[in-house]
């Protein structure tokens, strides 16, 4: 090797030594962190904000969502903005365990509230046992992801299922800068208005997650969620009754109309046959989800139809006006962080009202 080739190895590796010296990010060896008790605690904590804003949200709103964007985003504020870490699969766990404890909220809060709203016509019906109630949930939490386990590889690994849920989290995941700011909209908002299982897999395997410690992770969660809800029905019904106009609980009041009339023997097995047969019309009209539009908008009340209208035009006035990247990016995460904070706000008001009542 000639002296010039000596020189200029010689540089490059003082070029690299002070490279090193300058860049503050420490250099990791080793595998990421990924299944820790940071991961596993942040999860809950997010996981117990969106399971009660999203269960009030669908008594209110009559859907619910299951979080994962949501935790993905604020995972990525609590667990890089504050506490400086920075393993994607390690977030990738917290948002698998917030999104596995708001897994209750849905199918809970559409089903639970017709007991107590059918109780003005079968006196009784919602003297149920609530910790039987919780157990029996519980255990179906467990079942799913027993019946999870060996449709993941099938399904994720071999048919590469698309999943876009899952795909968005993943983007999420792997846009670190972008995750934290959203997750400051996201709050900002909240400040403001003051298949779950396998999507959580999905985006585990996008980024090169164990789907062991997914399915680990989501056990350890599951026990969690049903506890929240049938508390929060327990407050909210307290101090607002469902059913009401506070409170209309429109999938559980479709749901109680249906039992009332089978129980009744008065099912309108014609209509429920004719609206069948106009949704599978509406099916084939090329629009798609135009019959569950237009269902919905049939039982739910009308101010909240009204307010999904003006949403929808609002965004596509901002979508037309500041484009596509600034809905998905600054837009949403606001609006997250609207219903998120009103949802707080609304059941903090709730379980005042109730502390009032015992007092």
């Amino acid at each position: 090797m000639t002296r010039t080739r000596y020189q200029a190895v010689a540089v490059r590796g003082m070029l690299g030594t002070m490279a090193q010296r300058s860049d503050p990010r420490p250099v990791h060896r080793g595998p990421y962190p990924e299944l820790t008790l940071t991961a596993l605690l942040v999860g809950y904590l997010l996981g117990t904000v969106i399971c009660v804003s999203m269960g009030y949200a669908s008594l209110i709103l009559g859907f619910s969502i299951e979080g994962s964007e949501l935790a993905a985003i604020l995972g990525w504020g609590i667990l890089r903005g504050v506490l400086r870490r920075t393993s994607i699969v390690e977030n990738n766990i917290n948002q698998t365990i917030a999104s596995a404890v708001n897994g209750a909220s849905a199918g809970m809060m559409f089903s639970v509230p017709a007991l107590f709203i059918l109780d003005g016509h079968f006196p009784g019906v919602s003297g149920f046992s609530p910790v039987l109630m919780v157990l029996a949930c519980i255990t179906g939490g467990v079942l799913g992801l027993a019946f999870v386990i060996p449709l993941r590889k099938q399904m994720i690994d071999f048919n590469r299922l698309a999943y876009p849920g899952g795909i968005a989290v993943a983007t999420i995941l792997k846009s670190s800068r972008s995750g934290i700011r959203k997750a400051g909209l996201l709050l900002l908002g909240a400040a403001v208005s003051c298949t779950v299982h396998l999507l959580d897999l999905k985006s585990g395997y996008l980024v090169g997650a164990s789907p062991r410690r997914q399915q680990i992770g989501q056990l350890l969660a599951t026990w969690l969620g049903p506890i929240i809800v049938v508390t929060l029905i327990y407050v909210l019904h307290d101090a607002y009754t469902l059913g009401s106009q506070r409170l209309p609980a429109p999938q559980a009041t479709a749901l109680a109309g249906v039992i009332e009339g089978i129980l009744g023997g008065d099912v309108p097995a014609f209509r429920y046959a004719a609206g069948a047969g106009l949704g599978l019309l509406m099916a084939g009209s090329g629009l798609g989800g135009i019959g569950v539009l237009i269902g919905l908008g049939f039982y739910m009340p009308f101010d909240i139809v009204l307010t999904y209208t003006i949403g929808n035009f609002v965004r596509m006035g901002a979508e037309a006006k500041l484009g596509r990247a600034w809905v998905d990016g600054v837009g949403i995460p606001l609006a997250a962080g609207f219903i998120v904070g009103e949802a707080l706000a609304g059941v903090g008001v709730a379980m005042a009202a109730v502390l009032r009542g015992m007092g």
